[in-house]
């Protein structure tokens, strides 16, 4: 076997010139005759005339002159047609026009018939055998460094990019060829620094849980052409939500029954999910309505779902909102009272029409159908609270009985009637001046009472349906007022009060007055609200304890050093006491700042406004790493922990879905200075590693390994 032996005998000397011997070919392929050839380069800034240049063949002597003839800066030139020259023992050197050495090969051996050639590689630096770049560069293009950025790709509707560092003596054109939809497209990267060309492209191009496949082709000056290796690069599904039904069961796009939830990623080992500002829960087959927060008893009304999985060191948030009535619409305050007796042909029937939730579809107006003893009658509506409505009708009625008959559906398409009836007599009663109370809110307890009449009164009661044991309690007998000459008060309940003023003329006409009285008077009380100050938030739960009867609203305030509030108001709170309510934030663009933060709770009269909360916002998820324990058997049961994290964490494991366990609190690394070992019993073991920074940004890892 014919081989090839080079060696440098004789260091090079590069003197002053900047013009190189570069590239010897003695031994080309076939016949030698005519066709050995060596290329000099110029690496000088300028041009340089090569008047009375030659080579010397140190073996034979035999000296080649170069024609008179200038080389530009970073060119070549080729000397071709040398003869009489050896392949073994051979050595050349490089003369200027003044008998000057240049350059120097020193002593080589070529005798490999191959059409390989001597080539500094780069260009005037050390000699080494490859293929032939005559009256070109010795570097050829070089694609290195394939990468993506983020490095784990889901198909999420968001741009990714395909990187390589590419080296060239000069570049005349780069392409990135993608496979895209059944062919491979071009696309013209853009180069960024240091050699690195960048190519993005959005996910969904591509289809999931497939390789995107790609490739580098490079051309430079010298009409030279590489071509990379197909890179694959995986694409990873994203989480996907399905809903039964998939089509909302009521009109404009409300569910009318409590729909199933499903998730579903082929890529994943665990899928999250979590309602409004709840806490997250590990996904293990569909669910409902079961763990929404700050749970009604009678409706869902709006809501928020989260859901995302483990596939990338956890995959971006999802959302989707939800419509969701699962009340009638109620019908309530009927006035007149049902089975009254009420005086004179001109009345006021008027009825409430509630959704009871605060997030309900609201009522449809065009739905309302009011019938006076079976027959369409004029009504009018007012919108009460963006939801609710208060129907009114005024009706020119006969005396005698007559019936009132309503219909209303809420904009989800549920539907509730309901009837009545009362009793119309002459107006020859006696005329009762009722000045106080009237219906309405009220913020004392303690209620005045100034009634008048046109003659003297058998009685005067009242009752209220917020007595234990509601029954007409008397004010005064054989009178004529009440509370008009000296002040009269009585006592009701917090919240509504449906009152009934009877009165009984001496003439045995009975009157009843219905009334609503509403009673707040107790300011919100605020026991508690969390984060607490001075800590680090994501904005991922603030929540606030009260107690509050008669709840409106509650509205979380965020301000910061530029004096800029904004509000965000809480859903899905509930009148009561000691209640708790909570509420998740967007505050990615206050990440790094100092905020201000505090509560405004309302009820029908008062606001209360909690102390003054101060914290940093910090939305980064930190980044660990897992060194052990791995995905593997364990020859013993005492298994070694080693992890390191990018911040201070509190890092806990959950083994085979139990209860979180601590392994260290404000610790940036576990195991790492100090050997760490955690025992387990015997058999197969699915632990969850989860890293949780002091503002709630977590990150959790899925590990399965055995101990005998």
């Amino acid at each position: 076997m014919i081989c090839f032996l080079f060696s440098i005998l004789l260091s090079v000397s590069l003197i002053s010139a900047a013009i190189f011997i570069n590239e010897i070919e003695l031994d080309p392929a076939g016949s030698d005759v005519g066709t050995q050839w060596i290329e000099v380069y110029n690496s000088g800034t300028t041009s340089v005339s090569l008047t009375g240049w030659y080579l010397n063949d140190t073996n034979t002597g035999n000296k080649f002159t170069f024609p008179s003839t200038s080389l530009a800066s970073q060119s070549f030139y080729v000397l071709h047609g040398l003869s009489n020259v050896s392949i073994v023992n051979e050595r050349w050197q490089l003369f200027n026009g003044a008998n000057v050495l240049q350059d120097d090969s020193g002593f080589f051996n070529e005798s490999l018939d191959n059409g390989q050639t001597l080539s500094r590689v780069p260009d005037g630096a050390n000699f080494v055998l490859q293929q032939s770049s005559l009256n070109a560069s010795n570097v050829f293009p070089n694609v290195a460094n394939f990468n993506t950025v983020p490095t784990c790709l889901i198909r999420d509707g968001r741009n990714f990019s395909l990187t390589a560092n590419v080296s060239s003596f000069c570049i005349s054109s780069i392409e990135f060829l993608v496979f895209v939809n059944g062919t491979w497209q071009n696309y013209t990267p853009l180069a960024v620094g240091g050699g690195i060309f960048v190519v993005s492209l959005n996910s969904t191009l591509f289809p999931t849980s497939a390789n995107v496949q790609w490739q580098v082709i490079v051309n430079d000056c010298f009409n030279r052409t590489f071509i990379s290796g197909v890179q694959n690069s995986y694409l990873n599904n994203r989480t996907s939500l399905l809903v039964s039904p998939n089509i909302p069961d009521g009109l404009q796009r409300w569910y009318v029954n409590e729909p199933s939830f499903s998730l579903v990623n082929p890529d994943s080992a665990t899928l999250y999910y979590r309602w409004d500002a709840s806490p997250s829960f590990v996904y293990s087959g569909p669910f409902g309505l079961e763990n929404i927060p700050n749970q009604p008893s009678i409706s869902a009304g709006t809501r928020a779902l989260h859901y995302w999985s483990d596939v990338c060191s956890n995959e971006s948030d999802q959302q989707a909102i939800f419509f969701i009535d699962l009340v009638d619409t109620g019908i309530l305050d009927l006035n007149p009272v049902n089975g009254s007796t009420v005086y004179g042909s001109q009345q006021t029937i008027s009825t409430y029409l509630e959704e009871f939730w605060g997030t309900n579809s609201g009522v449809n107006f065009s739905s309302v159908v009011f019938l006076v003893d079976g027959v369409s009658a004029s009504f009018n509506l007012s919108l009460v609270e963006s939801l609710d409505a208060q129907l009114t009708s005024s009706q020119n009625l006969s005396l005698g009985n007559h019936s009132i008959f309503i219909s209303v559906a809420d904009k989800s398409g549920r539907m509730n009637t309901t009837s009545w009836q009362f009793e119309v007599q002459n107006q020859n009663a006696t005329q009762i001046n009722i000045i106080s109370p009237v219906s309405g809110v009220y913020s004392e307890r303690r209620i005045y009472f100034n009634i008048t009449s046109s003659e003297i009164l058998e009685s005067l009661s009242y009752l209220s349906s917020q007595d234990l044991t509601p029954s007409f309690k008397p004010l005064c007998s054989f009178c004529n007022s009440y509370g008009f000459f000296s002040s009269r008060s009585k006592t009701f309940f917090e919240g509504n009060n449906s009152v009934i003023l009877r009165v009984i003329d001496i003439h045995g006409v009975v009157q009843n007055f219905p009334l609503v009285l509403f009673v707040d008077s107790i300011a919100p009380r605020i026991t508690q609200t969390l984060p607490r100050s001075r800590s680090s938030v994501n904005g991922s739960f603030f929540s606030i304890k009260y107690t509050e009867d008669n709840l409106q609203s509650i509205d979380l305030v965020v301000s910061n050093n530029n004096i800029s509030n904004w509000s965000f108001p809480l859903t899905g709170c509930f009148s009561g006491d000691r209640q708790i309510c909570s509420i998740s934030t967007n505050l990615s663009f206050l990440d790094g700042q100092e905020i201000e933060s505090f509560f405004v709770v309302r009820d029908m009269i008062n606001t209360k406004v909690s102390r003054i909360s101060n914290f940093n916002v910090d939305v980064t998820t930190p980044m660990f790493v897992v060194n052990s324990p791995q995905n593997v058997s364990y020859p013993s049961r005492y298994v070694l922990i080693n992890i390191s994290v990018s911040e201070e964490v509190t890092l806990e494991y959950s083994d085979l879905g139990s209860s979180w366990k601590r392994l260290c609190s404000s610790c940036s690394s576990y195991g790492e200075t100090t050997l760490k070992k955690k025992s387990f019993t015997s058999g197969s073991h699915n632990i969850i590693i989860r890293s949780r920074d002091s503002a709630g940004n977590a990150v959790l890892q899925d590990l399965t390994f055995t101990v005998p």
